[in-house]
């Protein structure tokens, strides 16, 4: 996953579980933070940084950048 243009890219995934990882190709800092907060969040992630979380139960994860809350995304496991 990609974090661009002030944006996740894609906004929505779907997996069947796993390891999914966000990478900041931005110039500014973001942050990957769920809104489950037994998920680990990333802190603040310079240009060129990478962040993963592994999900290993079904349902759908929230998440945004607390820097500018206004980028959201969510992960959902089948």
């Amino acid at each position: 996953m990609l974090i661009s243009g002030f944006a996740f890219v894609p906004a929505e995934l779907s997996t069947s579980g796993g390891r999914v990882t966000w990478t900041n190709k931005d110039d500014a800092p973001h942050t990957v933070t769920f809104d489950d907060a037994s998920i680990a969040s990333s802190g603040n992630l310079a240009k060129g940084q990478t962040f993963s979380a592994t999900f290993s139960g079904t349902g759908t994860y929230a998440y945004k950048c607390t820097i500018h809350p206004s980028m959201t995304g969510k992960v959902t496991v089948k």
